[in-house]
């Protein structure tokens, strides 16, 4: 249980977090394995584009500020990368890029949520499940 209630399950969920700075990307895993999904972790874009293709994660969650792109840099290139594989990823920004990059112009870079950080443990986990659960079309 955390709060008042059982946070969703993850498990059998294959996810990948994106963020150079460890403890947020720490944060990020613990939230996400406390709800029982597979985590995975890596620092920059391009350790992304190379997990994503070997490991087909069920979603992404990343950061938008990376020292080798942007998180929109990514999401383009997963959209790209999903149209080919004939798949679909769900990707949610976890940013603190709040007042500087609004959720409409993530929405429209293709990701599927966002969130500032510090994000509570529910609001990800919760919102991560909605998507996995939810059809979704490719974009």
């Amino acid at each position: 249980m955390h709060g008042a209630y059982a946070l969703p399950d993850l498990r059998g969920a294959s996810i990948l977090i994106v963020d150079d700075f460890v403890v947020d990307r720490g944060v990020a895993a613990s939230m996400l394995d406390l709800a029982g999904a597979s985590v995975l972790e890596v620092s920059y874009t391009a350790e992304a584009r190379g997990a994503i293709a070997q490991l087909r994660p069920d979603a992404v969650v990343t950061e938008m500020a990376l020292p080798d792109g942007t998180g929109a840099d990514l999401v383009r290139w997963i959209r790209g990368y999903d149209r080919e594989a004939q798949r679909l990823t769900a990707v949610i920004a976890l940013t603190r890029w709040g007042l500087e990059y609004p959720c409409e112009a993530a929405r429209a870079a293709g990701f599927d949520g966002y969130f500032v950080k510090p994000v509570t443990t529910d609001d990800l986990v919760v919102g991560l499940a909605a998507l996995l659960r939810t059809p979704r079309k490719p974009r």
